[in-house]
């Protein structure tokens, strides 16, 4: 039994070291042509300008512990539903620091993703956006008193408007 075990934790051994291994790298190189083919089809740019924002959004994740397969398939949904794609990567790497700041993870920030994608689509954030952004713990104050702050700068909301953090959610 102990030569069985041994013959047989060497055998996995093995196979963690070089199939596992390879396995994995191809089918995160699948994800990410899949995602850049979705980018290519969406935007109408050249695999040149893909390509550029590829390298941005490969710089931030190597500064962070962002997956990169992971954001380029986020990028792939945000240029899907009509995003630009220069916007899409800014929106990537502002929505995974506005996670990590809100104390979230790559999956508070896979959910923000997702739901802004669709926002950012159609131009505006609803209350069922806004409200799964809550459900990722990502509507803190100092997000919505800058959120309040830029719209009155940009002029979307009048410098005199009475929305501010307590009653955000009903005003948006």
């Amino acid at each position: 039994n102990i030569t069985n075990s041994a013959i047989n934790a060497g055998k996995n051994l093995v196979k963690s070291l070089t199939i596992d291994q390879l396995t994995d790298g191809f089918t995160k190189y699948e994800n990410k042509t899949k995602s850049i083919q979705t980018i290519m089809n969406a935007t109408g740019k050249s695999i040149e300008e893909v390509e550029v924002q590829m390298e941005k959004l490969n710089w931030f994740t190597d500064e962070t512990s962002y997956n990169f397969v992971d954001m380029v398939a986020n990028v792939g949904k945000f240029t899907s539903a009509g995003v630009e794609l220069d916007t899409a990567v800014t929106a990537m790497m502002g929505i995974a620091n506005w996670a990590a700041l809100s104390g979230g993870g790559i999956n508070e920030a896979q959910r923000a993703m997702y739901n802004l994608s669709q926002a950012i689509g159609v131009g505006a954030v609803k209350l069922m956006d806004w409200k799964s952004i809550e459900n990722a713990n990502m509507a803190n104050k100092e997000f919505k008193e800058i959120v309040i702050a830029t719209a009155k700068e940009l002029g979307t909301l009048d410098k005199n408007t009475k929305v501010t953090y307590a009653n955000f959610n009903e005003d948006l």
